[in-house]
């Protein structure tokens, strides 16, 4: 029904760095929101931290 490579995910690094700047992006995320990406290896259980996206703190 659909071409493969249209479905997998060829980098998921990238994917996840895309997905975290959408959220970064939206309106519905408020900015002081800390975001993080992880990639799970279901395999082996290993979770890996590949974007972490915390505003900066605004001193008044």
């Amino acid at each position: 029904m659909f071409d493969h490579d249209s479905l997998a995910i060829s980098n998921f690094e990238e994917s996840i760095k895309h997905d975290v700047e959408l959220l970064r992006a939206s309106p519905a995320v408020p900015k002081n929101v800390k975001l993080y990406g992880f990639f799970y290896e279901i395999n082996s259980g290993k979770l890996t931290e590949v974007v972490r996206d915390i505003p900066a703190q605004v001193t008044l």
